[in-house]
């Protein structure tokens, strides 16, 4: 199971990672978009899927709109905790 999903806009690319990183370092597992797949039927199900199983949601971006469609999608379970962060 993921223990973080991270969603982000591009521009914040470096960041994420070094998050992404840091969250390795410490011995967590997380989900990141890092090829900017174009939406489909079958990414949009892995990515919701990949949400449901994640123990946290951590959105990184200036639009909180986005974050809250991408929950708000989700087929199953929220994420034990959610955390916003706006750049």
């Amino acid at each position: 199971m993921t223990d973080v999903f991270i969603s982000y806009a591009r521009k914040d690319r470096r960041f994420v990672q070094q998050l992404h990183d840091a969250l390795a370092n410490a011995g967590r597992e997380s989900w990141v978009d890092w090829e900017g797949i174009p939406a489909s039927a079958k990414w949009m199900a892995e990515v919701r899927a990949a949400i449901d199983e994640a123990d946290c949601f951590c959105f990184v971006g200036q639009d909180l709109t986005s974050a809250e469609s991408w929950l708000g999608s989700s087929q199953g379970k929220e994420p034990a905790s959610t955390q916003l962060y706006t750049a």
